[in-house]
């Protein structure tokens, strides 16, 4: 396909208070090596030297300063002006890899498509690799019309079965019947708005590679405490549900939500933070066998928190086998942790670390075990 018929691609950088960030998601957005684009960057009311890296640009780039609004007034405001057929979102703290969209274009060939997500390797503010990736569910794909109106948005590619905002791909077909997204309600994470409705409107497509970068710096959304941020998207998961059936009432559906599934990732964790709280008094410490996907460090509601494994407090990677599980437990035991949970990610260990289970389960009495949690008391006697 000759340039000149290939699609439009607006890609919209949404800025704020990231200018040493910044001017890599600009050049990640200008370095395509698909041909035909066009780079917005929204300022949302920035404080430091992002306007100034922005009109650095010139005329390669377009850019709207306005004040500060929320996230979604930023993708609202970049949507407004943009003239592309699909459209990608990149926050100015990630980064494109220079074929993220020639990898992805080609999909929306297929009119039924609406959405293409990918994959996003983690790296650190310094912009080094953690040789991981951010994602940690399989991408949802293909046509999931019927199981979000038996389900919800929990099974309908919403979170966390998409991609976080960088690792998305739009077509405006979908975006012209959604937008915009209530700039009220989701002043921060309004990609969950686009991902519940999404297949409402068409078919998903999942790339099973990374092509893009999320950076970790200790600002991310995503850095807070997880029973603040839990409770948010919990909140915001009922404005979904409310907006998912408005959209099916406009293709003539009634679904029934008191059958929609309640019981998210988020969902869980709030339920297992709660879980946690009760059993452990205020002081102690407890092992959180989770590989870290809960994203607590050091602790939880003035109880301390131990990994397993860890290093400086921070996690450090499963054991290397059941002798190192063992020891290592028991040394954290030593040190004040009284009590180990593991989640429901993380169930799998005790079939693979079968000397650690069967230890544990020897010594240690049981005092919690649901669908997301097992707990164990340590005893120190």
């Amino acid at each position: 396909m000759k340039s000149e018929e290939q699609p439009l691609v607006s890609i919209i950088i949404s800025s704020y208070n990231y200018a040493q960030f910044l001017w890599q998601a600009i050049d990640s957005a200008l370095l395509q090596t698909y041909p035909r684009t066009e780079v917005i960057v929204v300022d949302d009311g920035s404080t430091d030297d992002s306007p100034n890296i922005i009109t650095s640009y010139g005329h390669r780039i377009q850019s709207i300063l306005q004040r500060n609004g929320g996230q979604a007034s930023a993708l609202n405001a970049g949507f407004n002006l943009s003239k592309g057929s699909i459209i990608v979102f990149l926050d100015s703290d990630d980064i494109l890899l220079p074929d993220a969209l020639e990898q992805t274009c080609t999909f929306f060939a297929d009119p039924a498509v609406v959405k293409v997500h990918w994959t996003l390797a983690e790296i650190d503010a310094d912009g080094i690799s953690k040789n991981k990736l951010f994602n940690k569910f399989p991408l949802a794909s293909g046509d999931l019309f019927k199981e979000v109106i038996q389900n919800g948005p929990l099974k309908s590619g919403g979170p966390p079965y998409s991609s976080p905002t960088s690792g998305n791909a739009w077509s405006r077909r979908l975006l012209h019947q959604i937008m915009p997204i209530p700039e009220k309600l989701y002043k921060s994470s309004p990609d969950q708005y686009l991902h519940v409705l999404a297949p409402v409107y068409g078919e998903l497509r999942a790339v099973e590679k990374s092509l893009g970068y999320y950076r970790t710096h200790g600002n991310n959304y995503s850095a807070h405490p997880i029973q603040n941020y839990a409770a948010e998207y919990i909140e915001r998961f009922e404005h979904s549900c409310s907006f998912l059936q408005q959209h099916l009432r406009k293709k003539g559906i009634i679904a029934d939500d008191s059958k929609w599934d309640r019981n998210s990732w988020y969902h869980q964790i709030r339920s297992g933070i709660d879980d946690i709280i009760q059993l452990v008094p205020k002081k102690e410490g407890f092992v959180l066998v989770d590989e870290n996907a809960w994203c607590i460090d050091g602790e939880l509601a003035q109880r301390k928190r131990f990994h397993l494994v860890e290093d400086n407090g921070r996690y450090y990677g499963p054991p290397t086998d059941d002798k190192q599980a063992i020891s290592e437990v028991e040394r954290e035991r030593r040190e004040g942790a009284n009590y180990i949970f593991f989640t429901s990610n993380s169930f799998w260990w005790l079939d693979y670390y079968a000397k650690l289970a069967a230890h544990l389960e020897k010594n240690y009495p049981c005092i919690l075990n649901n669908e997301r949690l097992l707990g164990l008391q340590l005893q120190t006697s």
